[in-house]
């Protein structure tokens, strides 16, 4: 078997037998196919409230997008509070595990925010992300039909400007 990692687009090099996984160069490249797919409802299709019942396949590539960028956000979150606010490599691990065991992300999201790290706009866009995440996990209503479509295209523009973000504090934490 020949392993080509650019039929996996978000993924890098080979690393020990397997995929080693780029979550910032993932989450890029989920953004566009999910604007991409966005752009390519059906006009006719769109109500006047700009409600839009999307197709299977439409449903998977936005579901897929929204719960990615949600899952790396958590991960760049945990990040953060460990090296920010841990001191040794010893209690970093055991930091990470509690901001990942014993903290919801709400609760993570608003400790970066009452810390400084993070500020009101990228607070504002995990919020949105997280809540908009929680509705079509739940809901398979809300799974099926996207209530406004520039909304929907701006949640998705705010997703990945979060994770840009984070990424750009954990870089120079």
């Amino acid at each position: 078997m020949v392993d080509d990692s650019s039929a996996y687009p978000g993924y890098g090099e080979i690393y020990r037998g397997s995929l080693k996984n780029d979550p910032e160069q993932e989450i890029e490249s989920l953004r566009d196919q999910t604007l991409e797919c966005i752009d390519q409802f059906d006009s006719e299709k769109i109500g006047e409230k700009e409600q839009y019942f999307m197709s299977p396949d439409e449903s998977s590539q936005i579901f897929t997008y929204f719960t990615m960028a949600a899952a790396v956000i958590e991960e760049l979150s945990i990040a953060l509070l460990a090296k920010a606010l841990t001191d040794t490599k010893r209690s970093m691990k055991s930091s990470s595990d509690f901001f990942e065991r014993d903290l919801t992300q709400k609760h993570r999201q608003k400790l970066l925010f009452q810390t400084g790290i993070i500020g009101d706009g990228t607070h504002g866009e995990m919020d949105r992300l997280r809540k908009h995440r929680n509705n079509i996990v739940h809901s398979s209503r809300e799974r099926k039909i996207v209530q406004n479509v520039e909304e929907t295209r701006d949640k998705v523009g705010g997703g990945y400007r979060a994770t840009e973000a984070l990424w750009e504090k954990l870089r120079n934490a």
